[in-house]
């Protein structure tokens, strides 16, 4: 997540801080979560960050054997696969009934989410792949 990804996408000021953003959000009572293909031990500290509840995020957890060595990660989380963070959007809507889902993201992962899982307002930064950053935005 870039400094100013999540301010910029809302047209506001690019000082304002994303967390700034999320505590507004969560004034008004709007649900922030968090959806990562990355490991859930370092997100939990963006999300920490933010003040977003450990319950709302998802991403990859690794495994470890008793002895320390590395497992590999836990391939049930629906973040670990293709698709994963529509996936989570998919299970989030079924859970609490949401009418509008708006999602913001700077990646390949994140536009490959928004047909499949229904979002209301994509607002995808990949400049690697600008003929994709209108899909999902009508």
């Amino acid at each position: 997540m870039h400094r100013s990804s999540l301010s910029h996408s809302y047209g506001l000021s690019d000082s304002l801080l994303d967390r700034e953003l999320v505590s507004r959000l969560q004034e008004r009572n709007v649900q922030v979560f968090l959806i990562s293909g990355g490991f859930r031990s370092i997100v939990e500290h963006v999300a920490a960050k933010l003040n977003i509840p450990t319950t709302n995020v998802f991403a990859n957890r690794l495994k470890f054997y008793f002895n320390g060595e590395y497992a590999g990660f836990d391939e049930m989380q629906p973040t670990a696969e293709s698709g994963g963070k529509g996936k989570v959007i998919r299970i989030l809507k079924e859970k609490f009934h949401f009418k509008k889902i708006i999602m913001i993201g700077d990646g390949a992962t994140d536009m490959e989410a928004c047909p499949p899982a229904g979002i209301d307002l994509n607002r995808c930064n990949a400049k690697f792949a600008p003929e994709q950053s209108d899909k999902g935005a009508d």
